[in-house]
Formats: structure tokens, C-alpha cells, sequence
């Protein structure tokens, strides 16, 4: 699925509380994980009580973000989206398809490369995943 750019707008003022959120983010090293492929960078992501684990691989131009499927991972999707631009994919991977997203993931891709096929969210959807780690 190729996002549709001009469904990538959001408001000023929802961003700067996005970016601000992102600020309070305290992130910590994830525990060695021999079955994750060798090019992923994780680690995990803590903002009040909500952790949320991070993945990222290649460049910010050719490569992509998975995330947990939750309100703090959508975050970080809209955080990595921001740095990165518009994506060229947006994906799902649907809860137990992934050890090391057991309740599920988002993913974003730039460049060449695909997005899962489990579901294809809309950026809105994303987006509104998002706001509910700002409360």
C-alpha cells in the first residue's frame, strides 16, 4: 500500500504536543534477542507508565520502524514519521505473529521495500492511536 501524501497532514499545534510528548520519552536497551534480524536497532521506550519496544532498521530515506500496537507505539511512528518524511508503506503484523511484538506492530517503510500484510492502517488511524498517549 502506497500512503497517500496529503492524508501525512497534521496540525501544528497536535505535532509540537507530539514532538513535546517525545522529549519525556526515557528509552532503555533491549534484551539480547538471537532471532531478530541482525540490521534491526531496538530498544524500548518508557513515558509515564507506558513502555512501548522500537525497531529500526536501514536509513531514514531507505528503511523502516516497527512498533508496538499501542497508543505509545503510534507515537513513535508519528515521531519517526516527522524525522523521515512520508513513508512509502504502511503496514500491520497482527498479535502473535511476531515473539517480539506479542500483541501486535505497526510499520512504516521509505524507500524500496514492503510493509506487512496483515492490515493495512490508514495514517489517520495511526494518528489517532497517538493522541491517546498524550493523556
Amino acid at each position: 500500500m502506497s500512503p497517500d501524501q496529503e492524508s501525512f497532514e497534521v496540525h501544528p499545534g497536535l505535532r509540537l504536543r507530539f514532538v513535546a510528548a517525545g522529549e519525556q520519552i526515557a528509552w532503555r536497551p533491549l534484551p539480547e534477542q538471537p532471532t531478530r534480524p541482525a540490521e534491526r536497532r531496538g530498544r524500548i521506550a518508557l513515558l509515564r507508565e507506558d513502555e512501548a519496544r522500537f525497531e529500526e532498521w536501514g536509513s531514514d530515506d531507505r528503511g523502516g520502524v516497527m512498533v508496538d500496537s499501542s497508543p505509545l507505539g503510534a507515537l513513535l511512528m508519528m515521531l519517526a514519521i516527522d524525522r523521515r518524511g512520508v513513508p512509502t508503506a504502511l503496514g500491520a503484523v497482527h498479535a502473535g505473529r511476531d515473539d517480539a511484538f506479542p500483541s501486535g506492530a505497526l510499520v512504516a517503510v521509505w524507500g524500496d521495500g514492503s510493509a506487512p500484510e496483515d492490515e493495512h492502517p490508514r495514517f489517520t488511524d495511526v494518528l489517532r492511536l497517538a493522541r491517546y498517549a498524550l493523556e
